[in-house]
């Protein structure tokens, strides 16, 4: 069978086409929130530039966050502490208030996993503010994507940030929208030779079924110490200075229909999250499917553990079967690692299935197929 890839990927046929220009929703107040809009190479570029005008002092973050966004609050000086994400991917408000109080932050981040606000986030961005901090709402996967009540995410805080190409069949991009900062302008175009070879090859590699890049290896679970050295810390090429995403990047980013793509996201999201959830011995976390909501994938914990969470991986993707798992590094001393009880869990006992529209419509019953066959062995 075909290999389905976990992210999106770029279509070759594309480069074919004239040259691009702006996306249209980009300038769009029902797809983007208002504020100042710049489109880098990566989002990175902008929290980098935003960071940077902030006094420096305690940046509070969550505790599952990719290693790159953690260079970029260390590179620059912040002392940055951490709340705790359940296995669950949901906030507990008091001890986040808590936390709030304690470190008293000059910044508080707040990350909408998969295109899902936290069903507090409302009161704990307003209780930040409150505090003095300055409110970063991350949603790297959440572009398009409404609350339950309605809301754009990237809405509320004082700068959101999206990932494109991480949701998108898009080589590169990160969109950052700032209501209070000025963003700097790009200063060069992203070279993307290189990601056409890739696309070439990648799609290559799903026609004979080849999962590719998509490794079945299991995570680890690391514990780094992020302030060894800051400013050594890298940062990918096209972090900064400020690059714009090259013209593959572009061509996709015009060719997207946020209408188009937001409903089939859901569908797929809505036939994934009923299916799996009928499944004995995994756990459903992210919402049940509601009108607004762009979702980049379902979220399933394994109350399992670790070796039966890899046990699914494995099948999974011997099959060619997208699916996901996050195992990024916490930046907390090992001597911390008790107020942090889901750190592990998290990162080793946790599932994404995707929900991109190049994922075909059979992958549903073929996911849940693997995951049962798995579990009763």
């Amino acid at each position: 069978m075909a290999c389905v890839s976990a992210a999106p990927q770029f279509n070759p046929l594309w480069y074919r086409f004239g040259e691009p220009s702006a996306p249209a929703w980009l300038d769009d107040d029902a797809w983007v929130p208002p504020g100042e809009r710049m489109l880098y190479s990566y989002a990175r570029t902008g929290l980098y530039a935003v960071l940077d005008q902030l006094d420096r002092g305690v940046a509070l973050v969550p505790d599952y966050l990719p290693r790159g966004v953690m260079h970029v609050f260390h590179r620059l000086g912040f002392d940055v502490a951490y709340y705790p994400v359940g296995h669950d991917l949901r906030l507990d408000p008091a001890v986040v208030r808590e936390r709030l109080a304690d470190t008293e932050p000059v910044v508080a981040m707040f990350v909408h996993y998969l295109g899902f606000a936290d069903p507090a986030f409302d009161d704990l961005a307003r209780a930040a503010t409150e505090a003095g901090a300055f409110v970063i709402e991350d949603a790297p996967r959440g572009l398009f994507a409404r609350d339950q009540q309605g809301k754009l995410l990237g809405s509320t805080g004082d700068v959101a940030v999206f990932s494109p190409h991480k949701c998108l069949p898009v080589p590169n991009g990160g969109l950052v929208v700032s209501k209070t900062l000025p963003l700097p302008p790009t200063e060069r175009t992203r070279a993307e030779g290189k990601d056409l070879l890739t696309s070439v090859a990648k799609t290559g590699m799903q026609v004979v079924g080849w999962p590719g890049g998509d490794s079945p290896d299991p995570p680890q679970f690391r514990v780094i110490d992020y302030t060894q050295n800051p400013e050594s810390l890298p940062l990918a090429d096209g972090v900064w200075p400020p690059a714009a995403p090259g013209r593959l990047s572009q061509l996709a980013l015009e060719r997207c229909d946020p209408s188009v793509y937001q409903a089939e996201r859901l569908a797929r999201y809505a036939a994934f999250h009923e299916r799996l959830s009928r499944i004995d011995g995994i756990e459903v976390t992210t919402p049940a499917p509601y009108e607004g909501a762009c979702p980049y994938g379902v979220h399933v914990y394994v109350p399992g553990g670790e070796a039966e969470c890899t046990a699914v991986f494995t099948a999974l993707r011997e099959r060619g079967l997208a699916v996901e798992r996050f195992p990024w590094p916490i930046g907390v001393p090992e001597a911390d690692l008790a107020a942090f009880p889901d750190a592990e869990p998290l990162r080793l006992a946790t599932l994404v299935f995707p929900t991109h529209t190049q994922v075909p419509a059979g992958t549903v019953a073929a996911v849940a197929e693997t995951i049962e066959a798995t579990l009763v062995r």
